[in-house]
């Protein structure tokens, strides 16, 4: 939902070796910690930061939400 409205700010960073998604043990967790604080250092030092997290949910738990989830869906015209 956030790619296309904010495509031309979009950016994604591979966080582990061979585009693996997710870490399997602690010195992968250890990596891409290290890896997230240099990225975050060098592109918002003195600056303000808005981080976004997932929220993983059901399909009916979605559904049920789609008012709240309308209202905080990003928009370019705001």
């Amino acid at each position: 939902m956030i790619r296309d409205p904010y495509q031309d700010v979009w950016v994604r960073f591979h966080s582990l070796s061979e585009s693996k998604r997710y870490a399997e043990d602690e010195s992968e967790y250890t990596v891409v910690l290290e890896r997230y604080n240099t990225v975050l250092d060098e592109l918002f030092a003195g600056a303000d930061v808005y981080v976004i997290t997932p929220l993983w949910t059901t399909e009916a738990e979605f559904l049920a939400t789609s008012e709240e989830r309308d209202r905080m869906r990003p928009r370019r015209d705001r």
